[in-house]
């Protein structure tokens, strides 16, 4: 009767086991990856292209409309937030598009 072998040994995978939970255990291993800050808007998104998305100031079209009143914007810091309709990264408080929506 044939016996069965496993692919990997017991006492190899034990070894790489503990050391992957010990990585993960270390205080501060993952700070870097989770702290990570995200990077603006890529200005050829094509969601922000079809949705008008400016990022200065200086482009806003219609006064008194930014992102950070946007109902769409959560903040990050002061000058960075998150928008609903724009995924692939952050948009500038003082942005502007035509999704615009009052809070």
């Amino acid at each position: 009767m044939k016996s069965f072998q496993a692919p990997v040994e017991r006492r190899s995978f034990l070894k790489l086991f503990g050391a992957a939970l010990g990585a993960f255990l270390v205080p501060g291993a993952w700070r870097g990856v989770l702290a990570a800050p995200a990077a603006a808007v890529p200005a050829n998104d094509p969601v922000a292209l079809a949705i008008g998305y400016v990022a200065g100031p200086s482009k806003i079209r219609v006064k008194g409309q930014n992102c950070s009143g946007c109902a769409l914007y959560t903040a990050v810091d002061s000058q960075w937030g998150r928008c609903q309709m724009l995924t692939t990264g952050l948009v500038s408080s003082q942005g502007w598009c035509r999704s615009w929506s009052k809070k």
